[in-house]
């Protein structure tokens, strides 16, 4: 077979691949442009109506989401309020109790009857169920319930939500802390039902449904039953919660221009709706409450014969249902009026396509024919001027590839072969340069990792680390662990003795990870120690150390701490938190959460104060630290091991000895990231008084 050059290869392959398309192209396109604007308009028109369908859905799945969102927000909202009148009911609850239990040394005062009051400032007043006089043991118990006017008044002042706030007692006394002089002879505490509603509960605060109040006023009402030391039923104290506030902060929320809010009972009753619109009379169509599903969720339904969407969500306070309603039609009116301006555009296209079809079909012959002609031109030009440099090339690939670095290809000319050259040239030379990096990059590498080996130990010899740590101490125990994410870490722990008697515990974590906050958690834990073991208290301790860490910190890091001390003989335990996650603290009912107030980090701001708070730990109790590494730690699919677990984790294993506790969940968390990356350290500090002379651990 006769051998071709390539030139020829090359230009003939050249004409093939540019005429033959556009031979045919030109055929195909003479033959087809007519049913080409058929299929254009008829394209448009699908679309138009497929993007109205994808927007009406889209819009409705937003909507859906916004819906559930918005619920979701307003009930949070919502039970914030009313677990805050619970939670200060409870705390008057007990305080009255408190009174009973005093009573010997609370003389009180005597109350005017309600009637005797101005009815426009509020002050306490009593009245006598029918049938009492009032005797001296009823006058003793009024004077008593007198005193309840030093806690319900500031408490009444500062929550707006509460009207009123009133008791009854098994004895028959009403008390009454409002501005109200409303008396009614006949009026019975005992027989009213949030007073038997609050009996069945037993102790438990609870919520009655709207109803008129004895003032007059549309309003829900929480009860508490109090007790005396022996357990017996004193009474019950209540307060109303009136409907207008709930009304402005729920139901004024508003939807476009036909959704709504509203409040309904688990029994479908309404509690609060809006008073917009006539939408009072729309509510007889919406669903019972008692038909929703579970706690939240979204439906689908009629209200007037037009379909809406209701999102709801129970309220964890009360066990209502909080749901916001929006029409259907005005949420896809969007997506109607876009197809509509489709179909416009779409008449208009057609009309101009036929005008310019005769004049495109023109204009691409002429384009054809020239592009035809240049291109011959062109590849006869390409084909001699490209097969000599490529020998060239050729040849000094060869050598560069066969190792021979020092070799130069021809880089004679400015077209794209001359600069290939060029390349090959300077990636020889690069290909020596890089040698020589990797080679030093590798020394680096290998002294690099040798001192952050030693880093390492030197941390790890900075926390205490050999337990038991006290093994001549059998009054208390204390273990910890700490795992960095990388070779050296922020998280730091740290205990110590600051005499016989007390133990001082801290954990710490500094921001970032590495280097950088290893050397900064250095700082932080001789700083904060210093301070400690130099006898002033533990807020003065954060306090100064927040403002050194502050004073000279241009890298703008910080430490979230918690650091507390234990008085071993009398378990009370001191603690101050600086940003730190609250710790758990196990009683005899086992592992809770810790009450610790919210303060600013460690070198965030200066002149910062921290407040000191304290519990008691009764032997057998035992104080669980960690750093944000163990709830934070993620799973494969990025899922957080998050604090229920950890509680879960250390309900479990409370039984066991403190260290095994602490490998307990060390453990859990390894299993739950199940080999995903650790992303940030990872540390523990667990402290326990023992019930007797043997060490738990």
């Amino acid at each position: 077979m006769r051998k071709v050059k390539i030139g020829t290869k090359l230009l003939v392959n050249l004409l093939i691949a540019a005429l033959l398309p556009i031979f045919f192209i030109a055929g195909l396109s003479l033959n087809t442009m007519p049913k080409l604007s058929r299929d254009f308009v008829s394209t448009a028109s699908r679309l138009g109506q497929h993007s109205e369908q994808v927007s009406e859905a889209a819009l409705l799945e937003q909507a859906e989401h916004y819906l559930l969102k918005i619920t979701d927000e307003q009930s949070h909202k919502t039970d914030f309020s009313l677990l805050r009148v619970q939670s200060e009911l409870g705390a008057m609850a007990q305080y009255i109790s408190s009174l009973y239990a005093r009573q010997a040394s609370l003389p009180g005062r005597d109350l005017p009857l309600a009637y005797e009051t101005d009815g426009k400032a509020f002050s306490s007043k009593y009245m006598l169920a029918p049938g009492l006089n009032l005797s001296w043991a009823l006058r003793r118990e009024v004077r008593l319930l007198s005193n309840a006017e030093y806690m319900l008044r500031p408490i009444q002042a500062a929550n707006t939500m509460m009207s009123n706030v009133y008791l009854g007692t098994e004895s028959g006394v009403s008390y009454h802390f409002t501005a109200s002089n409303a008396y009614d002879e006949n009026y019975d505490a005992r027989k009213r039902p949030w007073y038997l509603a609050a009996v069945a509960a037993k102790g438990a605060p609870i919520w009655t449904e709207t109803e008129i109040d004895h003032y007059g006023v549309a309003c829900c009402t929480s009860s508490a039953a109090f007790y005396g030391a022996a357990g017996e039923l004193l009474g019950v104290i209540a307060t109303d919660v009136t409907l207008q506030q709930m009304q402005e902060d729920i139901t004024g929320t508003k939807i476009g221009k036909t959704g709504y809010a509203f409040v309904a009972g688990q029994n479908g009753r309404l509690i609060a709706y809006p008073a917009f619109g006539g939408h009072k009379e729309s509510l007889r169509f919406l669903p019972r409450a008692d038909t929703f599903s579970g706690d939240d969720g979204l439906l689908l339904t009629s209200i007037g014969g037009e379909a809406y969407y209701l999102a709801y969500h129970r309220l964890a306070a009360t066990g209502w249902f909080l749901a916001i309603v929006a029409e259907v039609d005005e949420i896809t009116a969007p997506a109607k009026a876009m197809r509509t301006h489709v179909d416009t555009l779409i008449e208009e296209s057609r009309a101009g396509m036929r005008e310019s079809l005769v004049k495109i079909t023109v204009q691409f012959i002429v384009i054809m024919s020239v592009a035809i002609l240049v291109i011959v031109l062109i590849s006869c030009l390409l084909s001699r001027t490209i097969t000599a440099p490529l020998h060239s090339l050729l040849r000094a690939a060869k050598e560069i590839g066969g190792g021979n670095l020092g070799m130069q290809a021809n880089t004679a000319g400015k077209d794209e072969i001359s600069e290939l050259g060029r390349a090959f040239n300077q990636m020889a030379e690069d290909l020596k340069t890089q040698m020589a990096r990797l080679a030093l990059a590798a020394a680096e590498k290998e002294k690099t990792s040798a001192e952050l080996s030693v880093a390492a130990r030197i941390q790890t010899s900075m926390v205490p680390s050999v337990f038991p740590a006290f093994p001549s101490r059998q009054d208390f125990d204390v273990y910890a662990n700490m795992r960095p994410a990388k070779a050296v870490g922020g998280d730091f722990y740290d205990f110590f003795l600051l005499d016989e008697k007390h133990l001082c515990v801290c954990i710490a974590d500094v921001s970032g990870k590495g280097v950088p906050a290893a050397l900064f958690m250095a700082k932080a834990k001789t700083l904060i120690q210093s301070k400690l073991l130099s006898g002033v208290g533990l807020a003065q301790a954060f306090y100064e150390v927040n403002g050194l860490l502050e004073a000279n910190n241009s890298e703008n890091m910080f430490v979230t701490a918690f650091a507390g001390i234990l008085d071993i003989g009398s378990g009370v335990f001191r603690y101050v938190n600086a940003g730190h996650n609250p710790p758990l603290v196990k009683r005899r009912s086992g592992y809770e959460w810790l009450n610790v107030q919210k303060s600013m980090v460690l070198g965030g701001l200066p002149k910062t104060r921290y407040a000191q708070c304290d519990t008691v730990l009764a032997k057998g109790d035992a104080v669980f630290m960690y750093t944000d590494g163990v709830t934070e730690a993620m799973d494969a699919s990025g899922c957080l091991y998050g604090e229920e677990r950890l509680l879960r984790c250390l309900n479990a294993a409370q039984n066991r000895a403190l260290a095994l506790q602490v490998e307990a969940v060390s453990q859990d968390v390894a299993a739950f990231a199940a080999g995903a990356p650790q992303a940030d350290d990872i540390t523990f500090l667990a402290v326990a008084r023992h019930t007797c002379g043997k060490c738990s651990g």
